[in-house]
């Protein structure tokens, strides 16, 4: 009786001593594969950021996924940005380059003095730019390849669009749709004529549209001079 009752209790107590080793074990493995879950799971990209030049440049951005539309927003100066290559397709580094292809507005709010250089290069559904007044620059190769965008309107702010040491402003180079560039009255530094980007003095032709209709242009009397990429991939000369 005594030997049938220390069994007993030797394996009720063998049992009582796994009880929290398999508890932990089984803690373990719900911990494991909620991570290997969550390791699958795609993380949702940012829709919105800084993005100003400096830590004095309180500039921000936010994209609304419902309509497409990506707005910078605040006070100073944008960013510049380069060419990022992943996956064997290249986009702009800025915050919302997981979302150029599916931004086809931007609009540049009251505030911002500047569109940074790549800002929006190969948003290639963008199709509407809205530019408040206040900015004062345009960076290099800001808009290179957007496909859609069809017009653009140029505030009386801007006094610089693209580089302007080597007669190479390539802000609109390939934007294919481009039919027209407008700038608003009162601006120093450019002017449009029949929707042709020039120097306020009409001397240099900055950008011919691509897609302008016409089957063949007259450069207006002033102009002396052509940058050297404002006639590439035109689509109708």
């Amino acid at each position: 009786m005594k030997r049938h009752f220390f069994a007993l209790s030797m394996s009720l107590a063998m049992m009582i001593s796994l009880l929290p080793v398999t508890a932990t074990a089984k803690n373990e493995t719900q911990e494991n594969e909620a991570a290997a879950q969550a390791a699958k799971t795609p993380v949702e990209p940012a829709t919105s950021g800084d993005c100003g030049a400096t830590e004095n440049d309180h500039v921000k951005w936010s994209f609304d996924s419902r309509t497409g539309v990506l707005t910078i927003s605040g006070t100073g100066a944008m960013a510049d940005y380069k060419i990022l290559k992943e996956d064997g397709v290249m986009h702009t580094s800025a915050g919302w380059k997981d979302f150029d292809e599916d931004i086809t507005a931007v609009v540049i709010d009251r505030g911002v003095t500047s569109i940074g250089s790549y800002a929006f290069f190969r948003c290639t559904n963008l199709e509407s730019v809205s530019i408040l007044e206040g900015v004062e620059s345009i960076g290099d190769r800001a808009f290179w390849n957007d496909f859609a965008l069809k017009g653009i309107t140029i505030p009386a702010s801007v006094k610089k669009i693209g580089n302007t040491t080597d007669n190479s402003r390539e802000v609109f180079y390939q934007c294919y749709a481009l039919e027209n560039i407008s700038v608003s009255n009162g601006n120093t530094a450019y002017k449009s004529v029949d929707g042709v980007l020039y120097t306020a003095d009409g001397t240099t032709l900055i950008q011919y549209p691509q897609n302008k209709t016409d089957k063949a242009y007259k450069m207006i009397d002033e102009a002396t001079k052509i940058d050297f990429l404002a006639f590439n991939y035109t689509q109708n000369l």
